[in-house]
């Protein structure tokens, strides 16, 4: 779910308005600073701040437009205490639209405050606070505790907290939003095996269907507190010589054992030359306790080769096939291309049943002196859909950009980007001509550092 959005029979919670999420944040900087041998600890940070404006045209002649600033800042104190094994990190952001009013503006994201302890003698790690997760299957982003470790050669991680979801959940809201989960992984005879488990529970608005109720069955399909995710992950890595081979398996829990995906991976490198090959089979992700859990799902499988060739450090050549199969029908995605000295020209082919597409994209970067890159870019493609007249439609994008760092404690950038289009009519879309897009990005970061004593 996108930042912002909320969950559909709900209110958008302001951060003003959710006083505990606005104490803890307060209390855990505050720790950080008023923690015992703070001034003996070294510390550095990031301030940035950005501008993005967008105009769009409409081929029906409508026009929006969008400003919209965003300030970041990024915090990290390391060697607090006698030991130095205390560590303290922080990453947020505030942003706001100047042009399209939102009930949500100022939006507020803590992306992770917590503090890492790195045990002296090298046997654990603890994180307590909000923090992102990516262990095995178990994604998301928690306020609470996370350990890892080594035992014998293998490695062990375990995680907890309350959940942060959309910027609504986490902090005192372990009740309502919880996710909890470990990874094992060790190496056998040179291959390596990770085996993951993770639980994610939210609570919901209860989803009743009217057409149960009248077949005479229990009319809720979706109870609040019912499993959002629970997954099981089984991953393994061999590397003999020139190959390369990995191999993922993520299974679905909650209603027996279910493959979510399966992947395999093959890689064999020799003289500039890289071959593979691979496999994809996967479900849609959606959560056990969503209303699109109760509509038909299907799943589909890839198989994909690929082949590239390093002739020098400025010259490589590369190409990519795919073919999909989803509900009875195929698709294709063929991909061709060659990097030289820092630009990349590449053509890319779809196909498939919501109907086909081609184009050709490019990338320049050159540095024009030391503290100035600059970088260029363009795309062409034509597109027919399943519902077309037999015309394809077209659009053309530009971007350029440039990024300037006089010094090592100040860095600004500029990105514009035109994209034109000309659409053709269709049943969905009956309005067909021109349109245009016209976006601007600025931005200005600075950052600063203070040894400790």
């Amino acid at each position: 779910m996108p930042d912002g959005e909320c969950v559909a029979g709900t209110a958008p919670i302001h951060f003003l308005q959710y006083r505990p999420l606005k104490r803890t944040i307060l209390a855990l900087i505050a720790a950080a600073f008023l923690a015992p041998g703070v001034d003996a600890a070294s510390t550095s940070g990031r301030f940035t701040t950005a501008f993005y404006s967008f105009e769009r045209a409409f081929q029906d002649t409508a026009t929006v437009g969008s400003l919209r600033a965003y300030q970041t800042g990024r915090l990290k104190i390391k060697g607090i205490g006698q030991r130095e094994a205390l560590s303290f990190q922080a990453y947020g952001r505030v942003s706001h639209d100047f042009q399209d009013y939102r009930s949500s503006d100022p939006a507020y994201r803590l992306y992770h405050a917590y503090f890492r302890w790195d045990d002296p003698k090298e046997r654990f790690q603890l994180l307590l606070g909000r923090q992102s997760v990516f262990s095995g299957v178990g994604i998301g982003r928690i306020d609470g505790a996370r350990i890892s470790g080594k035992l014998r050669g293998i490695r062990l991680e375990a995680y907890g907290g309350a959940l942060v979801y959309g910027g609504q959940e986490g902090l005192g809201s372990l009740a309502r939003a919880s996710m909890v989960g470990v990874r094992v992984r060790g190496e056998i005879r040179g291959t390596g095996i990770g085996v993951s488990a993770f639980r994610r529970s939210r609570e919901l608005t209860p989803y009743t269907s009217q057409a149960r109720i009248i077949e005479g069955l229990p009319g809720t399909e979706i109870r609040p507190g019912e499993v959002e995710q629970q997954l099981i992950g089984l991953d393994v890595s061999r590397t003999a010589g020139r190959l390369l081979a990995n191999i993922r398996w993520d299974i679905s829990t909650p209603n027996g054992w279910e493959t979510r995906r399966f992947e395999a991976d093959l890689k064999y490198r020799v003289a500039g030359w890289t071959v593979g090959g691979s496999f994809l089979y996967r479900t849609p992700y959606v959560d056990q306790n969503s209303v699109f859990s109760v509509f038909t799902q299907s799943s589909n499988k890839e198989v994909g080769f690929r082949v590239s060739r390093r002739v020098n450090r400025h010259l490589a050549l590369f190409t990519d096939l795919v073919r999909t199969g989803y509900d009875g029908a195929v698709g294709y995605r063929a991909y061709a291309g060659v990097n030289v000295l820092n630009g990349t020209l590449g053509y890319v082919r779809r196909s498939g049943f919501a109907g086909s597409a081609d184009g050709l994209t490019g990338v320049i970067r050159h540095r024009l002196s030391n503290s100035l890159l600059a970088t260029l870019s363009s795309g062409y493609s034509r597109f027919l859909t399943h519902s077309g007249t037999g015309t394809r439609s077209r659009i053309w994008s530009n971007t350029i950009g440039i990024v300037y760092r006089p010094g090592r404690a100040l860095s600004l950038s500029f990105q514009g980007q035109s994209l034109s289009q000309n659409l053709e009519s269709t049943v969905s879309d009956p309005f067909p001509g021109a349109g245009h897009d016209l976006r601007l990005f600025v931005s200005a970061a600075t950052w600063f550092f203070r040894s400790g004593r």
